[in-house]
Protein backbone atom coordinates (compact mmCIF):
# COMPACT_ATOMS: atom_id res chain seq x y z
CA UNK A 1 0.00 0.00 0.00
CA UNK A 2 0.59 3.62 -0.67
CA UNK A 3 2.10 5.91 2.30
CA UNK A 4 -0.95 8.12 2.05
CA UNK A 5 -3.00 4.93 2.93
CA UNK A 6 -0.28 3.59 5.37
CA UNK A 7 -0.93 7.26 7.34
CA UNK A 8 -4.42 7.26 7.48
CA UNK A 9 -4.11 3.80 8.88
CA UNK A 10 -1.49 4.96 11.77
CA UNK A 11 -4.35 7.79 12.39
CA UNK A 12 -7.17 5.20 13.20
CA UNK A 13 -4.62 3.38 15.74
CA UNK A 14 -2.72 0.33 13.72
CA UNK A 15 0.54 -0.45 13.62
CA UNK A 16 2.63 0.01 10.50
CA UNK A 17 5.98 -1.34 8.78
CA UNK A 18 7.65 -1.93 5.51
CA UNK A 19 7.43 -5.19 4.15
CA UNK A 20 11.47 -4.49 3.47
CA UNK A 21 11.78 -4.08 6.84
CA UNK A 22 12.94 -7.11 8.97
CA UNK A 23 11.05 -7.29 12.40
CA UNK A 24 14.42 -6.01 13.85
CA UNK A 25 13.37 -2.64 12.54
CA UNK A 26 10.18 -2.61 14.74
CA UNK A 27 6.77 -0.91 13.44
CA UNK A 28 5.54 2.50 13.19
CA UNK A 29 2.23 3.58 15.35
CA UNK A 30 0.67 6.90 16.83
CA UNK A 31 0.46 6.55 20.50
CA UNK A 32 -2.59 7.74 22.14
CA UNK A 33 -3.13 11.35 23.26
CA UNK A 34 0.15 11.81 20.83
CA UNK A 35 0.79 13.67 18.03
CA UNK A 36 4.10 11.90 16.63
CA UNK A 37 4.64 8.80 14.50
CA UNK A 38 6.62 6.71 17.16
CA UNK A 39 8.76 3.65 15.72
CA UNK A 40 8.49 0.28 18.29
CA UNK A 41 11.56 -1.46 18.72
CA UNK A 42 11.29 -5.31 19.56
CA UNK A 43 15.15 -6.49 19.47
CA UNK A 44 17.06 -6.54 22.16
CA UNK A 45 14.31 -4.89 24.55
CA UNK A 46 11.26 -3.35 23.50
CA UNK A 47 11.51 0.09 23.27
CA UNK A 48 10.58 3.23 21.63
CA UNK A 49 11.42 6.84 20.09
CA UNK A 50 9.90 9.37 17.24
CA UNK A 51 10.46 8.29 14.07
CA UNK A 52 12.09 10.37 11.29
CA UNK A 53 10.55 9.18 7.68
CA UNK A 54 13.26 9.20 4.75
CA UNK A 55 12.48 10.22 1.11
CA UNK A 56 11.67 6.58 0.08
CA UNK A 57 9.45 5.98 2.91
CA UNK A 58 7.05 8.51 1.13
CA UNK A 59 7.85 6.98 -1.80
CA UNK A 60 7.23 3.38 -1.09
CA UNK A 61 4.29 1.25 -1.91
CA UNK A 62 4.79 -1.93 0.02
CA UNK A 63 3.53 -0.02 3.71
CA UNK A 64 1.56 -2.77 5.44
CA UNK A 65 -0.47 -3.44 8.46
CA UNK A 66 2.15 -4.96 11.46
CA UNK A 67 0.94 -7.56 13.82
CA UNK A 68 2.44 -8.06 16.86
CA UNK A 69 3.60 -11.42 18.06
CA UNK A 70 1.72 -12.54 20.66
CA UNK A 71 5.25 -14.30 22.11
CA UNK A 72 6.60 -10.56 21.80
CA UNK A 73 3.39 -9.06 23.27
CA UNK A 74 3.22 -10.62 26.48
CA UNK A 75 6.38 -9.97 27.39
CA UNK A 76 5.92 -6.05 26.67
CA UNK A 77 2.80 -6.59 28.90
CA UNK A 78 5.29 -8.08 31.14
CA UNK A 79 7.86 -5.10 31.34
CA UNK A 80 5.06 -2.38 31.56
CA UNK A 81 3.47 -4.34 34.82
Amino acid sequence: MLFEEALSLLKEGKSMCREAWSIDEGYLQIMQGMEYVWKIMLKPNPNAGNFIFKIEDFAADDWKEFEVPCIIEAKIEELAA
